[in-house]
């Protein structure tokens, strides 16, 4: 399951604009009277231009129609 959540984490970072999200499975926690003792806030790291994010989401595009499956 890492490894997915590994992915995703890194697939993440091209429609971001090239900003990798920090990844975290708990987003909240609220406690038994609805107080919020946790509110998490993903932090990004700049890995990649926006640009390059921008055409790696264009050609996955290009390549998922294009795809053509094995019988």
């Amino acid at each position: 399951m890492l490894i997915i959540f590994t992915l995703f984490q890194a697939y993440a970072t091209f429609p971001n604009g090239g900003q990798r999200p920090e990844g975290h499975f708990i987003k909240k926690i609220v406690g038994p009277t609805g107080n919020i003792i946790v509110d998490f806030k993903p932090k990004e790291t700049e890995v990649t231009t926006a640009e390059v994010a921008k055409e790696m989401t264009k050609l996955r595009i290009i390549l998922k129609i294009r795809i053509i499956p094995y019988n």
